[in-house]
């Protein structure tokens, strides 16, 4: 929508502007310290379905195509006396037989570290990440949401947190989370989302931390919706918090409590359900794996606006000999609407893995082989495919220098 994104991305063009700043107005006599780093990809392959069409369209439509792949990666890095900062951008190509299904997408990260005295402490960071046709920027979007065809995609994801660490044991943390989702179509929903929030940790022991916080959130929505409907609502999540780590490598994590929504602007009523956030990690010499399961009320991932969220995930990275590893990513989501909102029922599902093997050579290049592999089911909704699915297989490899 022509104007759209110019209002809707000024809150995330305030946060890049904002870190940025901060990098250029570091202590000038530090200058030295700067270092410098990047990466050139390039990959090519076949790709089925590439498009995301749904299962019932015509064979010929969803044939696999050949595809091409390149992204290149800079980037700038420093470290002072009390800061840390860091800079990367990655232009992203995709290049298929079908001209209409190419593009460059655009991924920006910013991390900024500053401890004010040896007991506080604040961490800003952005993600950004824009693709004008298609979501399937290998780099990912921290806010997940549909898979859609035909649509650009712009995504932000800013978190802030302040610690204070009030004694040996006991640390207060503020935290401040902003997400935007926003698509080119008018029949999805772009989100806008802010959350800050408190927690009080403290540590028994050399293994063991226990926490409780609580997090507000407001969530914003526009387009998708009739013009006489608002569902836009207000979070409060109340949690308590238990970790363990294992002298071995093992480590655990559990978060939960319950979620509670209200919404702003409509007779619906407030909804109640139990809020559940969970890993389960291990680190070795060669593997280091992690499975988590998260559960709780959230945004609709642009299909719809209030939902119940179920989320399994995975990763592995495992150092076969000094030169070879192999990566594997999973994670599939589970959105479901809320009947106190919506009657249509609305229901999305997306699965989306990865895995690759690479084989590092002197002078810092490397052989890559990668696959990819996603899915996607919806019911209640005609916004995006019923079901969808698509794979990719490529090689290549790549160079990468730091200095």
């Amino acid at each position: 929508m022509p104007g759209r994104s110019r209002s809707s991305g000024r809150g995330a063009r305030r946060h890049l502007v904002l870190l940025l700043a901060v990098g250029m107005c570091l202590p000038s006599n530090a200058m030295a310290g700067w270092g410098y780093f990047g990466e050139i990809l390039l990959m090519g392959g076949r790709a089925a379905n590439p498009g995301l069409l749904d299962t019932d369209q015509p064979a010929s439509l969803r044939r696999g195509q050949g595809q091409g792949t390149s992204r290149l990666t800079l980037g700038a890095r420093s470290a002072w006396e009390k800061s840390d900062f860091k800079l990367s951008y990655s232009p992203y190509g995709e290049f298929y037989e079908d001209s209409d299904l190419s593009q460059l997408s655009h991924a920006l990260g910013v991390t900024w570290d500053h401890r004010f005295t040896p007991r506080v402490s604040m961490k800003l960071v952005e993600d950004f990440i824009h693709n004008p046709k298609l979501p399937t920027d290998p780099n990912g979007a921290a806010v997940g949401g549909a898979l859609v065809p035909d649509t650009s995609i712009t995504t932000s994801d800013f978190n802030q947190s302040l610690s204070f660490r009030a004694t040996q044991k006991d640390s207060l943390s503020w935290t401040y989370r902003n997400i935007m989702r926003l698509y080119s179509s008018d029949q999805l929903l772009d989100t806008l989302g802010s959350a800050p929030g408190m927690e009080y940790s403290r540590t028994f022991g050399p293994h063991v931390v226990v926490s409780t916080g609580y997090e507000f959130g407001a969530f914003y929505f526009r387009d998708g919706l009739p013009s006489d409907q608002d569902q836009n609502f207000r979070r409060h999540r109340v949690y308590g918090g238990y970790a363990y780590d294992f002298p071995a490598g093992l480590h655990i994590d559990f978060d939960g409590g319950f979620d509670h929504l209200v919404f702003t602007q409509n007779d619906s009523d407030s909804v109640s359900k139990p809020f559940v956030r969970s890993s389960l990690g291990w680190s070795g010499t060669r593997v280091h794996t992690r499975l988590g399961y998260e559960q709780g009320l959230d945004e609709g991932g642009g299909v719809m606006t209030s939902a119940w969220l179920q989320r399994v995930w995975t990763e592995a990275h495992v150092r076969l000999t000094d030169r070879a590893s192999f990566d594997l990513s999973i994670s599939g989501d589970v959105r479901q609407s809320l009947d106190e909102v919506d009657p249509a029922a609305i229901t999305l599902r997306t699965l989306r893995g990865g895995s690759s093997f690479t084989y590092r050579l002197p002078r810092n290049w490397a052989l890559i082989a990668a696959v990819t592999h996603d899915r996607q089911t919806s019911t209640g909704t005609t916004a995006i495919p019923t079901e969808m699915r698509a794979n990719r297989f490529a090689l290549g490899g790549s160079w990468s220098f730091q200095q």
